[in-house]
């Protein structure tokens, strides 16, 4: 199949289908193909356009060199061979050819990117929140919910979009009004060669943006020239200085808000709050009515979120932890749990993706009492925790919360917050968390 201008979309699922999307209402052709032989997706496809041409189990090189474009979903390398021998101009991802139609439909329309090892859908969904509240007209998606290249139907004057690394390495004309990196730790080391890799993908976001919001405790989303910092500290005069200090929110040395007005918990939550603010104060949103938002917001589902009471222990689903920052996070906001002969009890455990799981030693030290092991890295797990708790190691979710309650106390806590990827035991992140929630939901009305 060889046509003029044809666009080829590399990768059929949630992204691939958006593109294929987006090129149909603009009357582009184009083909798709995909390495699996079934990929997500198909159906929708060929209802969506029967004349597009559809190649699965395998990626055609010839039609690859005489494509105009290249457009490659997130999940897949640009370094595979068939990939990195095109000319590296006609490739792009959904977020750069969500910049082009906003760029040649010439929308008035500004971008929030937000990008991060963690935090970044809490945050996200936060700004939606403040959006709502402040009555600002602004979509969020992208990495999170409905992909970029869906929100542009909304004509929106904002469009708040989290990124992933795997997104930015193939976006460099977004011109974010406002971004930021919420913080960086190590993920995703089987797709980079090293975590300086990884590293420079994030900076990408700051690519020509107007403000730049870092965050001044982790020196690795820092850029020249940024507009705005938070921090966890002393409060600064400087009034592009955010910080969380004394259980106070801080814009220099203006009082905001209070975390007892919050409804999110944990330390990591409330820094959310911060650079939500931040973000929106730097996009020019209405402050007052923005905090209205973060009162109101009791954060999403898998991260974090209090599911229940079993005999007196509060249970955790943090199945959205697939990575050591994200679980470091998790139990430092939890760490209420050492006092008073508290303690937590984490279920830990997957794929670890190449990680090094050393630094979770560290944080969970005087917090957590024993440690239950999951899926395919457990060994590798116990080699970390062992010098400073028990361990146990489970065949399946509901054998883990089993351990895990056996162990707790009243007045305990029960975290799952994996550090890594649910792919060896359950379908998704979602899919681990729901079966956490349900068996706790279970043994809450029999206890």
């Amino acid at each position: 199949m060889m046509e003029k201008d044809l666009t080829v979309i590399v990768g059929l699922g949630l992204s691939g289908l958006s593109v294929a999307r987006f090129l149909k209402s603009r009357s582009r052709a184009f083909a798709v193909m995909d390495t699996r032989q079934q990929p997500p997706g198909m159906d929708q496809l060929t209802e969506l356009a029967p004349e597009a041409h559809l190649i699965c189990g395998r990626l055609d090189q010839a039609l690859l060199e005489s494509a105009a474009l290249v457009v490659v979903s997130p999940g897949i390398s640009i370094k595979i061979p068939e990939i990195a021998a095109l000319p590296a101009q006609k490739i792009i991802g959904d977020i750069e050819l969500f910049a082009d139609a906003l760029r040649k439909e010439q929308s008035a329309a500004k971008v929030i990117a937000i990008t991060g090892a963690n935090a970044k859908s809490t945050v996200t969904t936060l700004m939606g929140e403040m959006a709502q509240s402040a009555r600002v007209n602004a979509v969020i998606g992208g990495n999170l919910g409905r992909p970029a290249l869906d929100l542009l139907a909304e004509k929106a004057d904002w469009y708040v979009l989290e990124l992933s690394s795997f997104q930015l390495e193939t976006t460099s004309t977004l011109k974010p009004a406002v971004a930021t990196i919420l913080n960086i730790s190590p993920d995703h080391m089987d797709r980079y060669d090293s975590f300086a890799d990884y590293c420079a993908a994030k900076q990408r976001v700051y690519l020509d943006a107007e403000h730049c919001l870092i965050n001044q405790d982790d020196q690795l989303t820092w850029v020249d020239n940024s507009s705005a910092n938070f921090a966890i500290g002393s409060i600064c005069s400087d009034s592009q200085s955010w910080r969380l200090d004394n259980g106070q929110l801080f814009k220099g040395t203006e009082k905001l808000l209070s975390i007892a007005e919050m409804k999110l918990s944990g330390l990591h939550n409330q820094v959310n709050a911060l650079s939500a603010l931040a973000l929106a104060d730097l996009a020019g949103w209405p402050l007052e009515k923005c905090l209205a938002g973060i009162k109101q917001f009791s954060g999403l589902e898998h991260r974090c979120q209090w599911v229940g009471n079993v005999a007196g222990v509060d249970c955790y689903n943090d199945s959205k932890g697939t990575n050591v920052g994200a679980t470091e996070a998790a139990i430092a906001g939890l760490a209420d749990y050492s006092e008073n002969g508290r303690k937590l009890v984490l279920i830990v455990g997957g794929q670890g993706k190449g990680q090094d799981f050393s630094p979770l030693a560290q944080v969970a030290n005087q917090v957590v009492s024993h440690v239950v092991l999951i899926g395919e890295d457990a060994q590798q797990l116990a080699e970390v925790f062992a010098p400073i708790c028990s361990c146990h190691f489970a065949d399946s979710m509901e054998n883990a919360i089993e351990m895990g309650l056996h162990f707790a106390k009243a007045g305990d806590g029960l975290l799952l917050s994996p550090a890594c990827a649910s792919f060896d035991m359950f379908k998704s992140f979602v899919v681990r968390g729901e079966v956490f929630t349900r068996e706790i939901k279970r043994l809450e009305v029999l206890a």
